[in-house]
């Protein structure tokens, strides 16, 4: 980024957020101020945390076993006549990651970098844009989907996920399964990602009936031998399929992450993107 002088105040303390500020006090004469609404990092959790290893090891720039709580080496697919295809590899290929202690991580070393982050600081939009205005300073939105253009936000799928307890007979340890085709989802599909100790995230993405179609991705996983036995933790939110805005930079204010619609148009996943755009970024 030019006019290094110049502070940087960035909306958002998400991944996308705290990317830009990680990569940015890295080399950077400027401060760099982060207002995050929410008062713990990495809270609301939505995302599976599921990257591939080489978009960990490379883009997202964490390199950090403790944060990773399952590898993976491949995928099931499974058709909505119930046929399967399985899809690998002998190594490891992904990961998942646990989302809040990644944030969490960030967090941490942004802090030690330099950032002035304030935790629990709503600011509307218009408040932030004249804000920079008034500082003379750059303005980056990172505080997710809901700033996305009107026009876009048509592509965002209602979420639901659960981390459930199962009795898993077939020993499922080293693939993400994969559920196509209407009775999953309407505009996506479904998903049961193993985390180890007979504990999966389960999870759906869909235009409408979403608790029924958790309950015949459910359903569906007791037909294959992984017993769903109770659920431990329930999310919600969204996950946005439609493609990078048209226009980045809006006024005065710069748009990063699902601000930006950069997220993979086929997953809905944004970890990768969003740390490639904070690093050309910055």
């Amino acid at each position: 980024m030019s006019n290094m002088q110049r502070d940087v105040h960035i909306l958002g303390a998400g991944p996308a957020g705290l990317q830009v500020a990680r990569f940015l006090l890295k080399g950077y004469s400027g401060d760099v101020y982060v207002y995050e609404e929410h008062e713990k990092i990495g809270r609301p959790i939505h995302c599976t945390g599921l990257v591939s290893l080489e978009g960990l090891k490379k883009d997202i720039g964490i390199i950090d076993g403790n944060l990773i709580t399952n590898t993976f080496r491949g995928a099931i697919f499974f058709s909505p006549s119930g046929k399967r295809l399985i899809v690998g590899r002998p190594e490891t290929v992904a990961v998942v990651v646990d989302r809040e202690r990644l944030e969490e991580r960030l967090y941490e070393e942004v802090l030690s970098l330099g950032a002035h982050v304030k935790l629990g600081s709503y600011v509307n939009l218009a408040d932030f844009s004249k804000l920079v205005r008034s500082k003379n300073s750059f303005g980056i939105v990172a505080g997710g989907a809901k700033y996305l253009d009107e026009d876009k936000k048509k592509h965002l799928l209602p979420a639901l996920q659960y981390d459930i307890k199962v009795k898993d007979n077939i020993g499922i340890a080293h693939h993400v399964l994969i559920f196509m085709g209407e009775k999953f989802s309407n505009g996506l599909f479904a998903w049961a990602i193993p985390l180890g100790d007979e504990t999966y995230k389960v999870g759906v993405a869909t235009k409408g009936k979403t608790l029924v179609r958790m309950k015949y991705v459910l359903k569906t996983l007791e037909r294959i031998e992984i017993t769903p036995l109770h659920v431990i933790k329930t999310y919600g939110g969204t996950v946005y399929t439609g493609g990078l805005v048209k226009h980045l930079l809006r006024g005065d204010l710069l748009y990063i992450g699902d601000s930006a619609g950069q997220t993979k148009p086929t997953t809905g996943g944004g970890l990768v993107y969003l740390s490639i755009a904070a690093r050309l970024l910055a």
